[in-house]
C-alpha cells in the first residue's frame, strides 16, 4: 500500500465524519513513518459491533482496515513502534530489572524472546511492588 492511498483513505473517512459536524479532531501525521494521529469525538469503536455514529460508520467504510493494513504492515510505522518499545523498556523497566540483579544486555532488541521475557519479569516485579515507575 502506498502512502497516497492511505492518506486518501483517510481523508475519506475525515470528509464522511465531518460532514455534519466536526467529528474528527487533533488530526496530526507523523513526518517520519506517515502515520496519522487524529481524535475523535464520541467514541470510535475498533472492533465489535458499530456504534451507530457517524464517526463509527465512516470509519469502518473507509478506513479502519486501511489503517489495520499500514499499522501492522509498513516497514517505517514497525520501525518506529520498535524504536518506542525498546525507548520505553531502557527507560521504565530496564532500571527495575538492573535494580533487581537482572542483567539486560546493551543490545537488547524490541520483539526478541529476551525482550519480551525481561518484560514480564518487570512487570511481575512492579506489580508485587518491588520496582516503583517514576
Amino acid at each position: 500500500m502506498s502512502t497516497l492511498e492511505y492518506t486518501e483513505a483517510f481523508q475519506q473517512f475525515e470528509a464522511c465524519a465531518n460532514a455534519d459536524e466536526r467529528n474528527v479532531v487533533d488530526v496530526a501525521s507523523d513526518p517520519a513513518t506517515g502515520l496519522i494521529r487524529f481524535g475523535v469525538k464520541g467514541e470510535l469503536t475498533v472492533s465489535g459491533p458499530d456504534n451507530g455514529s457517524a464517526v463509527d460508520r465512516c470509519y469502518r467504510r473507509f478506513f479502519s482496515e486501511i489503517e489495520l493494513e499500514w499499522q501492522t504492515t509498513d516497514a517505517a510505522v514497525l520501525a518506529a513502534g520498535n524504536q518506542e518499545s525498546l525507548d520505553t523498556f531502557r527507560r521504565d523497566l530496564e532500571p527495575c530489572l538492573e535494580a533487581n540483579g537482572y542483567d539486560v544486555p546493551d543490545d537488547i532488541e524490541s520483539g526478541t524472546q529476551l525482550f519480551g521475557d525481561l518484560t514480564q519479569v518487570a512487570i511481575t516485579l512492579i506489580n508485587e511492588g518491588t520496582c516503583v515507575l517514576d
